[in-house]
């Protein structure tokens, strides 16, 4: 590993995440993705969208809350899979800048919180002078305790297509989702129009992986 790699990966330790799975229509899905990626395609003009929740409590640039929503895609001709990530707010602002500069990942500051448990979800955007507003809210049941699997996540900047691994040590559970809230009407945040272009709002998720991860590491990205 050379020097620049090492200053580019990100160290996260005891990390809490949550990640929702949906069917969507292939026509919404498109309108997601940049012009170099399409998204995989399931059965019935169907794929793949996802909004994963995480309270990264200790890492190599600190603590901070992160939403991700975004498209089980690949790239054009080379068929490189990867998980595209079109929205990421997060509740710091060294976590948004080095996202950008670095990954070309769609960070946005934003003031959430969030309360991560293996029963229940509560995710918060607090505005001044105002109480905390739910952003999503549900109950879940699990079943089956699976083993925690790295991620290639994709992301553009200047033009390149970039890839980066998210080698993960933890244990995950899948399940699904009870009481599923979405205040989606009622705040106009980024995040929530990007459910609303992917026609989330009405559907309820297929399943929820939730993970307690004792190390994880995001590599540097690299051109693909």
């Amino acid at each position: 590993m050379n020097k620049n790699k090492d200053l580019l990966s990100i160290e996260y330790k005891n990390t809490i995440a949550a990640t929702l799975f949906f069917f969507i229509d292939y026509k919404n899905a498109i309108k997601i993705v940049d012009e170099r990626l399409v998204p995989v395609k399931y059965f019935y003009k169907k794929s793949l969208a996802f909004i994963s929740f995480y309270d990264n409590k200790n890492s190599s640039i600190g603590s901070y809350f992160e939403i991700a929503a975004g498209i089980k895609a690949k790239t054009i001709g080379a068929d490189k899979k990867g998980y595209y990530i079109c929205n990421l707010p997060v509740s710091t602002k060294k976590a948004c800048d080095m996202g950008k500069k670095h990954w070309g990942f769609p960070k946005t500051l934003n003031n959430i919180e969030m309360k991560l448990e293996k029963k229940s979800i509560e995710v918060f955007l607090k505005n001044l002078n105002l109480k905390p507003i739910i952003l999503f809210k549900l109950a879940s049941s699990f079943f089956k305790k699976v083993k925690s699997k790295d991620l290639t996540l994709l992301s553009i900047k200047n033009g390149d297509i970039l890839a980066s691994m998210l080698q993960v040590e933890g244990e995950s559970f899948i399940g699904r989702c009870n009481n599923y809230q979405q205040r989606i009407f009622e705040v106009r945040h980024k995040i929530i129009e990007t459910i609303n272009l992917l026609n989330m709002e009405k559907k309820k998720p297929l399943f929820i992986i939730y993970s307690k991860n004792k190390r994880c590491v995001l590599s540097a990205p690299k051109k693909i």
